[in-house]
């Protein structure tokens, strides 16, 4: 399908233990899913790298996804994006090449993303948040 909007999944993937990783991935997992059903195809970073720590440097999964994120409609971004130095990368990212960047808080986010990105709008109250001076 030519017209599916394509979305890029952030938040923590990082963590203390190897649990709080695993929590982590289900969480980014939980939200992706709900993207795909609502008709998007979904990039979810977590379970293309998951548990591959040490496999790669960091930096190298990081500029891996940018990569990706360069190619998406829209960036949405999981509640807590604010523990994440990864995450604040993808924003500021996102930012920088005018892609939308959409806090996913609510149940009808999926749907508001779809008019959102319909209309070509950058800016919107509710869910979409693009990203100005986040230091």
């Amino acid at each position: 399908m030519a017209d599916r909007k394509i979305v890029y999944i952030a938040g923590p993937y990082r963590s203390d233990t190897e649990y709080g990783v695993k929590l982590n991935i289900e969480r980014a997992e939980a939200v992706a899913l709900k993207y795909w059903k609502a008709g998007y195809a979904v990039f979810c970073p977590h379970k293309n790298s998951a548990f591959m720590g040490g496999a790669c440097p960091d930096e190298t999964w990081l500029e891996g996804g940018l990569a990706i994120l360069a190619r998406c409609d829209a960036l949405v971004v999981m509640p807590d994006w604010k523990e994440s130095s990864g995450t604040i990368r993808e924003i500021e990212f996102a930012e920088k090449h005018r892609i939308p960047v959409f806090l996913d808080e609510f149940p009808s986010c999926p749907t508001l993303l779809r008019f959102v990105l319909s209309k070509g709008i950058k800016q919107y109250n509710h869910c979409l948040i693009y990203f100005n001076g986040l230091k």
